[in-house]
C-alpha cells in the first residue's frame, strides 16, 4: 500500500492485495409426483482467489480515517467442491439414492475481471500502524453467462491490520 497526501486531511491510498472470497451453501428440495417422492440436496463451497487493486481516497482526522473508492480484481484461481444427492422412492419401496461429487479448479464460466467498490473506517497511529474495517461490494456479475436471472456478485466484510512505513 501507499498513502500519497493530497492535503493534510485527504490522501490517495492505492493497494495491491491477494484475496480469497467464496461461498458455502446447503440447498434441499422435496417433491412428489405420480407416486414417486424425490428428495434432492446440494452442498458445497466455491473459493475464488484474486489479485485486488483498490484505488482508495482517504479523509483523515486525528488518526481516524474514512476511505472509499473503486476496486479491480483479477481472478487467479477457482476451486469448487460440491456434492449432489438425489433420493427417489416409489410408493413404499426401497429408496434409490444417487450421489455425485464434483470438484473443479477451472475458471471457465467465471469472469476474469471483478469490478467493485470499497468503503471503510479505521485508525492509524503516527508511527504507521493501522487497523480498520471495510465493506467490499461487487458491481460486476461474476458469471460469464448472459443469464438475466442469476446475478452473482462478491460481497465481503474485511478486517485489516497494516503498517505504513514512514508513518502517516
Amino acid at each position: 500500500m501507499a498513502d500519497a497526501n493530497i492535503s493534510s486531511r485527504f490522501s490517495f491510498h492505492p493497494e495491491l492485495l491477494y484475496s480469497q472470497k467464496g461461498v458455502k451453501y446447503d440447498y434441499s428440495n422435496t417433491y412428489a409426483s405420480g407416486g414417486i417422492s424425490v428428495s434432492q440436496t446440494e452442498t458445497g463451497q466455491v473459493r475464488l482467489s484474486y489479485l485486488d487493486l483498490p484505488l482508495l481516497f482517504r479523509l483523515k482526522a486525528a488518526g481516524a480515517f474514512f476511505e472509499a473508492g473503486p476496486q479491480l480484481g483479477l481472478l487467479l484461481a477457482q476451486n469448487a467442491d460440491e456434492t449432489y444427492t438425489t433420493t427417489q422412492k416409489y410408493g413404499v419401496g426401497t429408496p434409490i439414492v444417487t450421489t455425485r461429487n464434483y470438484n473443479s479448479t477451472s475458471t471457465n464460466g467465471t469472469r476474469t475481471l471483478d469490478v467493485g467498490y470499497i468503503i471503510g473506517i479505521g485508525y492509524q497511529l503516527p508511527q504507521g500502524f493501522e487497523v480498520g474495517v471495510r465493506y467490499n461490494g461487487g458491481i460486476s456479475d461474476l458469471s460469464s453467462s448472459n443469464s438475466a436471472s442469476d446475478k452473482t456478485r462478491n460481497s465481503v466484510f474485511q478486517f485489516q491490520v497494516g503498517y505504513l512505513f514512514g508513518g502517516s
